[in-house]
Parts: structure tokens; C-alpha cells; sequence
């Protein structure tokens, strides 16, 4: 671990000149840094520590970064309709995917490592929701990601809508490690990664978000009691589970589900508390 410390300025003073393909000096090297800083990290190293003989493995992780900007903005046009993300969210996007590339060698996050299918499955289905979830006059409030794994939908959601206050239940603590060091690598602020789980949880929001979680019927009670009043539950299922989410959720009015672009049964679904509750449904 010595010798890599000893190495890592070099290595900066080699990549730091580094331009990606769109001339992005900046970018490049952010990226850079969030992906090594990760793997040479002392609190992290039992999972993600490289070796001497794993550089040729960092290497090709970061040479088949391999997907563009300007490719992942055309795999999310369907999901984001209208709307679009910013530069700074393009960036954000770009070094959460390597992340999660470097990161998925040591720990199981995703069984997608193709990274246009990381694009469409995991960030654009989220994107998807996020722009059905919040308006642009609407406040965000505050959510809460039952499950969260990889940080799905949440954190993507929270670049969507930077300021929803975001809270990540997961109870993996390798994943939470890993959700930590994806808050602070991409700059989120209001984001609060918790350990514990489901059912273990006090706090209520204004937003309760379900993906792929296990144990579907027992968590999705737990998310019906989460959500305040006039509070929303908002769930990516297939479209087989939505009868089951009305039966054990019968106190929460639904709208009618919304697919999902590129998938054969997915569906994006939205429920809101009955009392006071309005079905009008944002969007961007």
C-alpha cells in the first residue's frame, strides 16, 4: 500500500494533461481521481485495493470507460423526454459509471456491466421516474430509497433534482462504503447514506422510493408507513407486481402505471396517501 501511495503523484502528473475526446481536461481528471482515490483508500482497500499487478486492470477500467458523454445523453433522450441534464450532471453520470465499474470487480452491486446497459437499465429508468416525480416550481422535500444497492433510483434522482433531501437505506455495509464514496466523489450535498435496515427505520419523508429490492411484499408495507402524509410512494416494478402493490398498500390511491421506454414490463408507478391526497402528476 506504501508503494501505491508512493506512486500516486506520479501518476497525477502523468493523467492531469489527459483531454478526453471532446477536449474536457477537467473532466478527465476528475474522473480519474474519483476512480483511483477509491482504490487506494485505506478504509476501502479490503475490497477495492489495487494491487501492483492490478494497475493493467485499473488501466483498461479507465481506457474502456468507454462510453462518451455525448453517448449516454442519446441512450437517455427517451427517458428524459423534454428535458435534458446539465454539463455538471453529465459529469456526475459519467464518474458514477466508473465507479460503479471499478467498484462492481471487488463488490456484487450490478449483474449489467455493459455500460450503455448501465446507461439505459439503471440511470435511464431512474431518470425516467425523477422527471414524472418533480416539476421544475415543485419542492423536492424530502426522500427516502428503501434498498438503495448501487444507489438506485435515489441518487440519480437526487442529481435530477439536486435539492431533495436524500436519505439511502441499505443495509450491505459494503454497498454503503460504496454509496459513501459515490456522495462525495460526485459533489452531493443533503445526502444521508444510513446502515440499518428497512424495517429498523424512524423517519418518515415526502417521497418513498422502491427498485428491485428483495422481499418485495414485506418491504413495500414498510414504504406505505414511511411516506407522511400526503406523502407519495413511488415504485419501478414490473407490471406483474402492481396488482400486489395495490392489495398490500390499500390506503394509498394509484395512479395508473407509466411503462417504461425500452422495456418489455417495467412500469413506473405513483402512490399517494388518501388523505388530502392529489393525483395530479408533475412533470418537467
Amino acid at each position: 500500500m506504501r508503494f501505491i501511495g508512493t506512486l500516486f503523484p506520479l501518476f497525477t502528473l502523468v493523467i492531469l494533461p489527459f483531454r478526453d475526446s471532446h477536449g474536457r481536461e477537467h473532466a478527465a481528471r476528475l474522473r480519474f481521481s474519483a476512480v483511483f482515490d477509491v482504490c487506494r483508500n485505506n478504509e476501502y482497500h479490503q475490497w477495492v485495493r489495487p494491487k501492483v499487478s492490478e494497475f493493467a486492470t485499473m488501466q483498461n477500467a479507465m481506457a474502456h470507460l468507454p462510453i462518451s458523454e455525448t453517448a449516454i445523453a442519446d441512450l437517455l433522450t427517451p427517458f428524459l423526454g423534454e428535458a435534458s441534464l446539465s454539463e455538471h450532471q453529465m459529469h456526475q453520470v459519467a464518474v458514477y459509471i466508473e465507479l460503479l465499474l471499478c467498484w462492481n470487480e471487488k463488490i456484487n452491486l450490478t449483474a449489467v456491466r455493459d455500460p450503455e446497459e448501465i446507461v439505459t437499465r439503471h440511470f435511464g429508468e431512474c431518470f425516467f421516474a425523477a422527471r414524472h416525480l418533480f416539476s421544475n416550481d415543485e419542492s423536492p422535500g424530502t426522500a427516502i430509497d428503501i434498498g438503495s444497492g448501487a444507489g438506485f433510483p435515489g441518487l440519480p434522482i437526487k442529481i435530477l433534482a439536486p435539492n431533495v433531501n436524500m436519505t439511502l437505506v441499505e443495509s450491505n455495509n459494503k454497498k454503503v462504503v460504496f454509496l459513501r464514496e459515490v456522495v462525495r466523489s460526485l459533489g452531493l450535498a443533503d445526502v444521508n447514506v444510513i446502515a440499518i435496515r428497512a424495517e429498523e427505520i424512524q423517519d418518515s419523508a415526502d417521497l418513498v422510493t422502491l427498485r428491485a429490492v428483495e422481499r418485495f411484499q414485506k418491504t413495500l408495507p414498510i414504504a406505505g408507513r414511511l411516506a407522511k402524509s400526503k406523502g407519495r410512494v413511488a415504485l419501478l416494478i414490473g407490471g406483474a407486481q402492481m396488482q400486489v402493490a395495490e392489495s398490500l398498500l390499500p390506503d394509498v390511491s394509484w395512479e395508473k402505471p407509466i411503462p417504461v421506454p425500452l422495456s418489455l414490463n417495467r412500469v413506473f408507478a405513483i402512490g399517494h396517501n388518501n388523505e388530502g391526497s392529489s393525483l395530479r402528476r408533475p412533470f418537467f
